[in-house]
């Protein structure tokens, strides 16, 4: 049994139109609210790299996530060619972005995120040396795309740096 306190929500309202299952929600003005089936923080997808991935040089060149975890729409991440996430049609809207990679070695480098390989959603740096020991670098992304937007993440490195994996998820936020 739920037991809600008679203050966090308005009683009367609450008979009148009965009580919250898995279809409904309640509002932050107290009003209950039905969730669309098949539609709650979808799509969602998460990838991997099969593989550590090294790089040297002075270009910035795209994180390959070329395995496929799970994908709520069929083919809005690209695991084949372009690495990417593609906003389906008619499912715009705001996107979080949770970015993990592992640093086996390596110093001066930068990772970002881009929308359209044009606008710049956030970037990182460390300048730090590693000392051959692996670290786990998160980066979380929060940001508003249109049907047909599509993101990748890329990286450089001023000196020879080793990925030992990298996973990516992304969620479409209800709002």
């Amino acid at each position: 049994a739920l037991t809600i306190a008679t203050d966090a929500v308005d009683i009367a309202m609450l008979s009148a139109t009965g009580t919250a299952d898995a279809t409904t929600y309640l509002r932050g003005d107290n009003a209950w609210s039905a969730i669309s089936a098949g539609t709650a923080n979808e799509p969602n997808f998460n990838v991997e790299s099969s593989a550590d991935q090294t790089w040297e040089g002075s270009a910035y060149t795209k994180f390959v996530f070329n395995t496929l975890i799970s994908e709520s729409d069929t083919g809005s991440f690209d695991t084949t060619t372009n690495y990417r996430f593609t906003v389906p049609s008619g499912k715009g809207g705001t996107y979080m972005f949770a970015h993990n990679f592992v640093i086996k070695s390596g110093k001066n480098w930068y990772v970002k995120c881009l929308q359209n390989n044009s606008t710049e959603l956030w970037w990182s740096h460390s300048s730090t040396d590693d000392g051959g020991g692996s670290r786990v670098k998160t980066h979380i992304v929060v940001a508003e795309l249109d049907a047909g937007d599509y993101v990748a993440w890329w990286k450089y490195s001023g000196s020879s740096w080793t990925s030992g994996g990298s996973r990516l998820y992304g969620v479409r936020l209800n709002t």
